[in-house]
C-alpha cells in the first residue's frame, strides 16, 4: 500500500535476483490539476501550471469539449486477456512498424504495390 514494487515478473529467471526493487516503485505525483474534466497528473513540483502547459491544445479540448452534447465517456473499458507475451500487444497497439513485415507478410504479398517491399521484412528504410 505504500507504492513500493512488491513483485517482478520472471525475478529469478530473468533478472536472476539483480534487480533492485527499492529504486522502482510508484513515483509522488507532483501536481494534480483539471481541465474541462480532465484530470492530469505531473511528477514535476516545477512544471508551469496546467493552462500554460496546454498552450494552443486547450482550443482544441474547448473545441471538443463544447460540441452539441458535450463529452462523455459511455461504458467500462474494454479488457481482454490474451495468453501471450505482454510485449506483443503493447507493441501492436501503439503504433510500432516494425512487425508489419513478418505478421502481415502473407497479405503484403498477395496485394503487391509498394506495400510488398515490406514482406518478410524486407524494407529497407533509406538513411541520409
Amino acid at each position: 500500500m505504500d507504492g513500493s514494487l512488491a513483485n517482478l515478473p520472471l525475478e529469478h529467471d530473468a533478472y536472476h535476483d539483480r534487480f533492485d526493487k527499492n529504486r522502482w516503485g510508484l513515483m509522488t505525483v507532483a501536481q494534480v490539476q483539471s481541465y474541462r474534466g480532465f484530470v492530469f497528473g505531473c511528477f514535476d513540483e516545477n512544471a508551469p501550471p496546467l493552462l500554460d502547459y496546454l498552450g494552443e491544445m486547450a482550443w482544441y479540448m474547448d473545441t471538443f469539449c463544447d460540441s452539441a452534447g458535450g463529452a462523455e465517456l459511455i461504458g467500462p473499458p474494454m479488457k481482454s486477456i490474451l495468453h501471450c507475451n505482454w510485449k506483443v500487444p503493447t507493441e501492436n497497439f501503439i503504433g510500432d512498424a516494425y512487425h508489419i513485415g513478418w505478421t502481415h507478410a502473407a497479405v503484403l504479398s498477395s496485394i503487391g504495390g509498394g506495400g510488398a517491399r515490406a514482406d518478410g521484412g524486407k524494407l529497407r528504410i533509406a538513411t541520409v
